[in-house]
């Protein structure tokens, strides 16, 4: 059996690990521990953590440094990793514009038209790509900046501040999002083969009218009765796009949107588009991790399972995993370095 430092952090345990047990029985932690009990626990993994890697153990003194997870951009931006870039093909006017032209270096005069294009078009996608990964990074730490701030908060309110629960959200939000880079689900498919394995359509065929238009894909994998614990109701009322994936989680469905609206008291029915805002972006991805009860996983160091919750295909799960443990190790680290 895997050690606790080996299923939370994803490190092989040193000499001298403490075998004293959790501060409370997991039956209690399920859903409603208190900041106290969290501050016992990370302190808990705290000195796991530091047996473990050879480190310092932390006093008993400085138990409240643990009992927050302080989440910041630097954090966010360690876990996410680069952003996926989409590059764009360099337009024919880019390259074919006498401008473009007289910035090339001299060509032989032996050199034919097809050649001097060739080049100038490589030159021009070369720019090109390097604006589109200028876009992707500065669109991944605008959104970080604006979502930071609301994690911390709602993790305490929602009661997911412990090591292994604040790092398996992190984990699996990231990959959600696409590195904290999207806070509306992305339905722009350009093959039917793509449609048909991400949404178990059973042929590529019956796909190829989706491709390249995500409100009718929507309206289509998200209605009528192959989506009926969504809530939208048959095909042909919108409900399946007005209601697509928002928000760190994604979180779909006129169901989850009606459910939201009570718990936070805000009409998300009526203003879908308000769960992509940073803060309900952040709330409801929170509100779905408890409703879903995904701590009960988290405590019990059942990750797979607990992906499998949010992602019933268990999409890219080696990347889940491993910016989990990349998460858990980040944020133990700031908790030894503060508790001095």
């Amino acid at each position: 059996m895997l050690s606790v430092v080996e299923q939370v952090f994803g490190i092989a345990p040193g000499r001298g690990v403490l075998q004293r047990p959790a501060p409370l029985p997991l039956s209690r932690a399920l859903d409603r521990i208190s900041c106290i009990d969290a501050a016992e626990y990370n302190f808990w993994y705290g000195e796991l953590y530091a047996a473990a890697t050879g480190r310092k153990q932390p006093s008993p003194a400085t138990i409240t440094s643990f009992g927050s997870v302080s989440i910041d951009p630097t954090l966010l931006q360690q876990i996410a990793g680069p952003p996926p870039i989409h590059h764009h093909k360099a337009p024919a006017a880019l390259y074919q514009s006498k401008s473009a032209q007289a910035k090339l270096p001299a060509i032989g005069k032996h050199q034919d038209l097809p050649e001097i294009e060739r080049r100038l078009h490589a030159q021009a996608q070369k720019q090109l790509d390097i604006q589109d990964k200028q876009a992707a990074y500065d669109n991944q730490r605008q959104i970080i900046q604006a979502i930071a701030p609301w994690i911390g908060f709602y993790a305490t309110l929602f009661n997911t501040s412990t090591i292994p629960r604040i790092s398996a959200f992190l984990g699996n939000a990231g990959e959600e999002s696409w590195a904290f880079t999207r806070l509306v689900e992305d339905l722009e498919y350009t093959s039917a083969s793509s449609i048909a394995r991400t949404f178990g359509i059973q042929s590529t065929k019956a796909a190829e009218p989706y491709v390249n238009n995500p409100e009718a894909l929507a309206n289509y994998v998200y209605s009528g009765e192959r989506a009926r614990f969504l809530g939208n109701g048959p095909f042909g009322n919108g409900n399946g796009w007005r209601y697509r994936g928002r928000g760190l989680l994604q979180i779909t469905g006129l169901y989850n949107y009606t459910q939201f609206s009570k718990s936070m008291q805000i009409d998300f029915v009526k203003n879908p588009d308000l769960v992509a805002e940073p803060q309900y972006a952040v709330a409801s991805a929170l509100w779905y991790w408890g409703m879903r009860h995904l701590n009960h996983y988290a405590d019990n160091y059942d990750f797979i399972s607990l992906i499998h919750a949010i992602n019933p295909g268990g999409l890219n799960m080696a990347t889940r995993e491993a910016n989990r443990k990349l998460a858990a190790r980040t944020i133990m680290e700031r908790m030894l370095h503060n508790a001095g």
